[in-house]
Formats: structure tokens, C-alpha cells, sequence
């Protein structure tokens, strides 16, 4: 399928659960030592940061409350200021139209295999075809630092990462999609339940991966999309108050390099100060995180 060489149609998405969680594809290894043919980087320790709004009532009072975008937005912007903080998300690109693309872009939700593909909802009327690709999502700190290695293309720039009504949001594709896409090709895909358009600027070299502790994540399959930021300000009620708020709480669930051991109190206090100043409710998981990545071929 030259992921038809068309447009992707689609409506609105199913969207799972905002809490990240790591799906990995058939390329994925799990294993104490990095494939042979990588060459490993250096390797960093980072916390990494969730809120605790998982409760569904909480949540939805969350979304009720009138200035929660700017209050997120504020927060988002104190970790990228304060931290080297790295948003790193896996939320699912979603086409609504019958997809016929090769099997391995299709993201798998378990160690079961399960995958959401072409199944089939009516949406005002008319049927359509669910499909989740994988997906990732990075902010500048993150790829310029760790990811901008690049077959052919263009990496993001500062401009990209501000969400545009006026321009398709550049994409970075992984090394299986060089056969079915080409640079300039535009998609339209529905990301936490918005439609948008997607326009393919590179690719990523063979093999380039993320390695988490002892899960490697290739990227040879998936799509990379900035870590979207919003300028206007919403309150509950406006068209894009849910898509924001979804957002920003994506994008709050991210990694804090740590110089040393001690470095995570200080961390865990400034936190603290942070979540009191904009009264939300974020803490770092238990489990400490070792980054690097692996440059394949």
C-alpha cells in the first residue's frame, strides 16, 4: 500500500487510556544486552512524572475546572525550563478508513498479539474502519538530542512543535515506510479524537531505537510526530477544551534526566513546589528509568 499514496479518512478515534504505556512491535527487543549490529550511547538515569487524577470522577472534574489549560500549559513549561525533560508519549495515530497497509504499523496492545484494526463503527451514519498505528511523540529537547539521526528528510524545527491551523503537522516516518510513502506526502489521521493532517518530512535511519531499562522500542515501524503545543487559551465548553487538556496531561507525563542518586529528592521537592504553585497533582513513579539509544546499522 504506498500508505495508499492518498489521504488516510477518518472521523473521530477511539482513544485509550491517557496513562503512557510502552507497546512494543515485532521489531522489539527485550533483552539485557542491545542488538549486536547497534551501537549503544550514553546512558542516562530519569524519574519519571504521572498525575494522579486516574479515577474517573476526578478526571472529569479536572476537565470542568476553568482555567486547567493554562494551569497545565504553566506546569509544562516550568519542567522544560527547570529540567532537561524529555516528553516521550505513545498515544496512536488512528485511521477510520479501511486500511490495507502491512500489518506491522498496526499497533499490538498486549503481550496477547490484540490489535485495533478495521473495526468496524458507524460514526454519524456512516461506517468506518478503526486502525492504530504506532505512534510516538517527542518534544524538541528529546529528538534534537537523541533522535535526529535521519535516512533522508528534514528534522523538526522550533515552529513545528506549535500546533497550526494553517499547516499539516510534520511527521517523521520509521525505515519500513520508505516503500510506502514519500517526503511531501500529506495523511489525515485523528489524534486524541481531532482530525489533522499529517505531512511526512523524513525518515529515520534503519534501526534506530529507544532502549528503557531492558525493553528496546525499534522505530523502524512507527510515526513521529512532535509533542504538540497550543497557544490559545480554552475553558470548558470550547471546541478544543478536552483535546487540550488531554494534551497537556500527555505531554506532563515525561522523564527527568537525574545527575545522581541524590538528585531525586531535589527533584521530588521542586516537583512538589511546582504541582503547590499551580495546585495539580503530579508525582515520579517508584521505578527509575535508564535512556539511551541504540543508532541500528
Amino acid at each position: 500500500m504506498k500508505f495508499q499514496k492518498k489521504a488516510l479518512s477518518i472521523c473521530v478515534a477511539i482513544i485509550t487510556s491517557l496513562t503512557v504505556l510502552f507497546s512494543f512491535n515485532a521489531c522489539t527487543a527485550t533483552t539485557d544486552e542491545p542488538p549486536e549490529s547497534s551501537a549503544e550511547g550514553t546512558k542516562f538515569t530519569y524519574a519519571r512524572l504521572t498525575d494522579n487524577y486516574a479515577e474517573e470522577k476526578t478526571r472529569l472534574s479536572l476537565y470542568n475546572e476553568e482555567d486547567i489549560t493554562d494551569r497545565l500549559k504553566a506546569l509544562n513549561q516550568e519542567l522544560n525550563s527547570q529540567f532537561n525533560y524529555y516528553e516521550l508519549s505513545f498515544q496512536a495515530l488512528q485511521s477510520l478508513s479501511y486500511f490495507d497497509g502491512d500489518n506491522r504499523f498496526v499497533k499490538v496492545y498486549n503481550r496477547k498479539g490484540d490489535q485495533i484494526k478495521n473495526q468496524q463503527i458507524t460514526i454519524d451514519g456512516q461506517e468506518c474502519y478503526v486502525t492504530s498505528l504506532y505512534t510516538l511523540q517527542t518534544n524538541k529537547n528529546l529528538f534534537d538530542n537523541q533522535l535526529s539521526s535521519l535516512e533522508k528528510g528534514e528534522s523538526f524545527d522550533a515552529s513545528d512543535y506549535l500546533l497550526s491551523d494553517s499547516k499539516a503537522v510534520p511527521v517523521i516516518l520509521g525505515w519500513n515506510y520508505l516503500e510506502y510513502a514519500d517526503i511531501g506526502d500529506v495523511f489525515h489521521l485523528n489524534y486524541l479524537e481531532k482530525n489533522m493532517d499529517f505531512c511526512v518530512q523524513g525518515f529515520f535511519t534503519k534501526g534506530l531505537s529507544i532502549k528503557l531499562n531492558n525493553s528496546v522500542i525499534c522505530l523502524d515501524d512507527y510515526i513521529c510526530m512532535p509533542s504538540l503545543d497550543m497557544e490559545d487559551a480554552t475553558v470548558p465548553g470550547d471546541e478544543d477544551h478536552l483535546f487540550q487538556v488531554r494534551q497537556y496531561l500527555q505531554k506532563n507525563q515525561g522523564y527527568i534526566q537525574l545527575a545522581d542518586d541524590i538528585d531525586q529528592e531535589l527533584v521530588e521537592s521542586q516537583l512538589a513546589a511546582l504541582c503547590s504553585s499551580f495546585d495539580l497533582d503530579y508525582s515520579l513513579l517508584g521505578t527509575l528509568y535508564q535512556m539511551n539509544i541504540l543508532c541500528g546499522e
